[in-house]
């Protein structure tokens, strides 16, 4: 897989581990959840920047970003849900980031 960064943003995608910080209820009291998200970037450091610092706006830890490549690979190698195409083309300039379902977990 192609990491350097080339100047042209694409869409890439991922897989966030996130835990809620104190005060955000927004997986209703599970501990952690994984969740696919997807952003306009230039590389992978750069996809690893804005994703992190988009959920960190959200008061959410970020505990790791895995099987990151670019959507348009994904879309070649694998079947995606019409849901992550979807959001996919949603993003813009002005909205570069984007998440689907939160899959959460009670424990550990």
């Amino acid at each position: 897989m192609n990491t350097q960064t080339n100047n042209i943003r694409q869409c890439w995608i991922g897989l966030a581990h996130v835990k809620p910080k104190l005060g955000n209820n927004l997986l209703e009291g599970a501990i952690g959840a994984f969740v696919p998200i997807l952003a306009l970037a230039d590389g992978i450091d750069n996809f690893l920047s804005i994703t992190k610092k988009w959920l960190e706006s959200y008061d959410f830890d970020v505990i790791e970003i895995e099987d990151i490549e670019l959507f348009m690979e994904r879309l070649k190698n694998s079947d995606v849900e019409e849901e992550l195409k979807a959001i996919s083309e949603k993003l813009t300039d002005k909205d570069p980031v984007a998440m689907d379902t939160f899959q959460a977990y009670d424990n550990e």
